[in-house]
């Protein structure tokens, strides 16, 4: 009787347990509050960038939402609560790298042909795997010798961008004329690295 009781405790106690609340800052402009953890529901406020907020607690799991990585939180501004997604959200003390703000800098050095910024942010050696009808083939690039058009990322994009998270890796889905095109990022050491690129035939 006594085991029972104190196994009913543990299970409420579970039930209604939290993580601390923890400080945090916004750090983008006309953040959008929203009444429930989905995009797709009421905005009940907005925030500034440097706004203090209390984070109530994280729900879900990390992924995407359009090339913003993280899931949502509640928080508490004032008299203001609700839901704010995390890619905007900055813990005090965490100084890890956006996935946003990396791809959007990374995006745009591909486009402008600034190999010096890439090679910056790559592993050497950097693992490349490329298909043709069924046929792979392997390469390790160092930095001498990648090229831009082994990440070819200038628009149109035959197929739209698509991100997935899985195990602390980034995957980048795209194709370009008649080549698909798979990158994969990770963190190191805070910053956002690429450390793989697969590509195909369509």
């Amino acid at each position: 009787m006594k085991l029972r009781a104190l196994i009913l405790c543990g299970i409420v106690l579970l039930a209604t347990y939290q993580s601390p609340a923890f400080a945090a800052v916004i750090s983008g402009s006309d953040v959008n509050i929203r009444a429930k953890p989905d995009a797709a529901s009421a905005v009940v406020g907005k925030l500034q960038s440097g706004d203090r907020v209390t984070v109530l607690e994280k729900t879900g799991s990390m992924g995407f939402a359009g090339m913003y990585l993280g899931r949502w939180c509640r928080i508490k501004s004032g008299s203001r609560e609700g839901y704010v997604f995390s890619s905007f959200v900055r813990e005090d003390g965490d100084a890890d790298e956006q996935f946003h703000v990396f791809f959007q800098a990374f995006a745009a050095a591909n486009e402008k042909g600034d190999l010096n910024y890439i090679r910056s942010r790559t592993v050497f050696p950097l693992t490349v795997v490329s298909c043709f009808e069924g046929n792979c083939t392997d390469s390790a690039k160092t930095a001498a010798t990648l090229e831009l058009n082994d990440l070819y990322m200038k628009r149109p994009f035959m197929y739209k961008q698509e991100f997935t998270y899985e195990k602390g890796s980034v995957h980048l889905f795209y194709g370009y004329e008649a080549t698909r095109f798979n990158l994969y990022f990770r963190l190191q050491k805070g910053k956002w690295v690429l450390y793989a690129v697969r590509t195909s035939s369509c």
